[in-house]
């Protein structure tokens, strides 16, 4: 199936600060929870929010709360009971040792709820923690920039002066462009179809390939950009042969790829320090945020996507069909 083209990448931001949000939120409840547990069980508590957790717990137990909102003399001002002052148990006389103290064990109807908020917080954090770790490992690599906010161009064109021509007849009767990516299952199946056409037409029929890598394929934007890279030294068909014929190898996958690339084009006899430094030139990415540019204005949503002398087309679903509709467009 064609691939879609999404340029909403802001989205994915969105995702992490929900995800963010919602394990604070779970922290949260967590640390109330245990404050409170510890208040309950009598253990010392040294933070602000186990304090308000002692709070609560010993004014649900007297049945007075820790803070009068209005005094004795009834004028509506706030105050607060002084704190009691500790004290050291009198010692007996006889003995000279201080007196057997007790404490008060809560309630188990308030533990049990108390254990029960606890694990439920656990858990919730537990979860948001293992889904914010999936997603962060499986989501697609910015640093490909294919999920970069590309708008339409306010006046798109099917070809370009820059456009990549994979045939130059003397005297071209029909003009076919792809807008592909080159990590696209469905570009890699098209991709014999074109070279069979290509030997059989290339004298009569322009072909000229543009990029339009698409966000779900960390990838495709680093292959295009060692694509342009080469094109710059007189190698894109080259380039454009080696990624296809290879992609099997490195396509589809979560890894960062650019070295594979780079030994692609070592292998293509490029000069290595120029091809480093037009692959990481922001001029290449803005290539190919032109081709992006103008497919989207054109209707481009997904890959692969043909037009044939500027008309958008259905793709073949053969070598004969594709065979027919230029033979068709030819006898016109």
């Amino acid at each position: 199936m064609a691939d879609r083209y999404d340029a909403g990448a802001i989205t994915r931001a969105a995702d992490d600060i929900l995800v963010a949000g919602a394990i604070a939120r779970a922290v949260g409840g967590i640390l109330v929870a245990g404050a409170m547990a510890r208040a309950a069980s009598g253990i010392p508590v040294l933070n602000t929010t186990s304090i308000l957790a002692v709070q609560w717990v010993r004014s649900d137990r007297r049945g007075a709360r820790p803070v009068d909102r209005q005094n004795d003399r009834g004028d509506g001002r706030e105050t607060r009971s002084p704190p009691a002052t500790p004290a050291w148990p009198a010692r007996t006389p006889a003995t000279g040792v201080p007196p057997r103290t007790t404490t008060t064990t809560p309630p188990r109807g308030i533990m049990k709820k108390l254990y029960k908020h606890l694990i439920v917080a656990a858990v919730l954090v537990a979860g948001f923690a293992a889904a914010l770790g999936s997603y962060l490992l499986l989501r697609p690599d910015d640093r490909g920039g294919a999920g970069a906010d590309v708008r339409p161009a306010a006046e798109a064109l099917p070809v370009r002066a820059s456009s990549h021509r994979l045939t130059e007849p003397e005297r071209s009767e029909l003009t076919i462009v792809e807008f592909l990516d080159f990590e696209c299952e469905a570009c890699g199946a098209y991709y014999p179809v074109v070279e069979r056409l290509r030997e059989e037409y290339g004298d009569r029929v322009t072909f000229v390939a543009r990029y339009f890598p698409t966000p779900g394929h960390r990838n495709a934007e680093p292959a295009a950009r060692a694509a342009e890279a080469a094109a710059r030294q007189g190698r894109f068909e080259a380039m454009y042969t080696k990624l296809f014929t290879t992609q099997k190898e490195w396509g589809e996958s979560q890894e960062w790829k650019a070295p594979v690339f780079r030994d692609y084009a070592e292998e293509l006899g490029l000069n290595m320090k120029r091809f480093d430094a037009d692959f990481a030139d922001p001029e290449t990415a803005g290539r190919i945020q032109a081709d992006q540019r103008d497919g989207l204005g054109l209707g481009v949503q997904g890959t692969p996507t043909f037009l044939v002398d500027g008309t958008r087309i259905q793709p073949p679903a053969s070598y004969e069909e594709f065979k027919t509709l230029i033979e068709d467009r030819l006898g016109d």
